[in-house]
C-alpha cells in the first residue's frame, strides 16, 4: 500500500515540475500556429496556418517537449489539430510529429488525435487522411462550421 502512495506522489511530482508548453501564433511574411502543451493534462493543441521557411527549428521545442513528456510522465495525449494551411516543410515536421506520437503508442502511452477541418476547404480533410494514413495513428475527423478567410492581396510593384 505504501509503495503505491508512493508511486501517485512521484507522478503528481514528474508532471508539476515539467512546464506546459506555448507558443503564439504569429501572421507575418511567414507564419506560425498556435501551440499549447499541457504537461498536467496532456492536451496538446496545434491551431492556425504553418507556413514556415525552417518548420524544423520552430517545432523543435515540441519534439523536445514531446520526448520529455513521453520519458518523465508517460500519460494519456489527446493531440487536437486545426490548421487553416501548412506548406510542405511544415507537412514533413507534422509527419515526424505524428510517427513519433505512433511509436509513444506502440511502446503502451494513449494517444488520441482530433483533426479538425473547415466547411470550406475539405483538402484539409484529405491531408488529415493522408497524414493518418502514413502515421498509421487512428483520428478523430471534425468538421467546423466556418467562413473562408479573406483572400491575400498581392503586393504591386511599380516601375
Amino acid at each position: 500500500m505504501t509503495i503505491h502512495w508512493f508511486s501517485l506522489v512521484m507522478a503528481l511530482l514528474l508532471k508539476t515540475s515539467m512546464r506546459n508548453l506555448i507558443l503564439k501564433e504569429s501572421k507575418k511574411i511567414f507564419t506560425n500556429p498556435s501551440v499549447k502543451l499541457n504537461a498536467q493534462t496532456g492536451k496538446c493543441d496545434i491551431i492556425g496556418e504553418s507556413f514556415i521557411e525552417n518548420a524544423s527549428e520552430f517545432y523543435q521545442p515540441v519534439f523536445d517537449w514531446l520526448n520529455a513528456y513521453t520519458e518523465k510522465i508517460k500519460g494519456e495525449m489527446v493531440w487536437s489539430f486545426r490548421m487553416e494551411y501548412f506548406n510542405s516543410s511544415s507537412a514533413k515536421v507534422i509527419t515526424n510529429l505524428l510517427k513519433t506520437l505512433k511509436r509513444y503508442e506502440q511502446n503502451g502511452g494513449k494517444v488520441t488525435v482530433n483533426w479538425y477541418y473547415p466547411s470550406y476547404n475539405m483538402a484539409l480533410l484529405e491531408d488529415g487522411e493522408c497524414l493518418s494514413d502514413v502515421s498509421r495513428l487512428k483520428f478523430n475527423f471534425v468538421l467546423y462550421q466556418a467562413s473562408p478567410p479573406p483572400r491575400r492581396t498581392k503586393v504591386q510593384i511599380k516601375k
